[in-house]
């Protein structure tokens, strides 16, 4: 499988598209894209039970919060995150700041 040519990676998010959802002293809740709210909120279906989310829990997460699995990689056994994204269907002021491959 070859390294990941991380300067030219970019996602367009939509419904349905895994993510982890990063949870300050909770870590890493997995799950996929759902939908958005009025906000700019991300909503989010957890995938696994985690502490505070339990399966299939539908919950609100901040656009800089919610990374593409793809996106996330471990190596020397830490987690790493690389790459760009944004999310289809939500609106430019609330995509997360480095959702340009412009800006990397």
């Amino acid at each position: 499988m070859g390294k990941p040519d991380w300067s030219n990676m970019h996602t367009v998010a939509e419904i349905g598209t895994p993510v982890y959802v990063d949870e300050f002293l909770g870590g890493w809740v997995p799950g996929k894209v759902t939908g958005y709210t009025p906000d700019g909120e991300v909503l989010v279906t957890a995938s696994a039970d985690r502490p505070g989310y339990k399966r299939g829990t539908e919950f609100p997460a901040r656009p800089n919060a919610v990374t593409p699995r793809k996106h996330r990689y471990l190596k020397g056994g830490k987690y790493y995150v690389r790459g760009s994204w944004e999310f289809a269907g939500l609106p430019a002021e609330h995509q997360p700041r480095w959702a340009s491959p412009d800006d990397m």
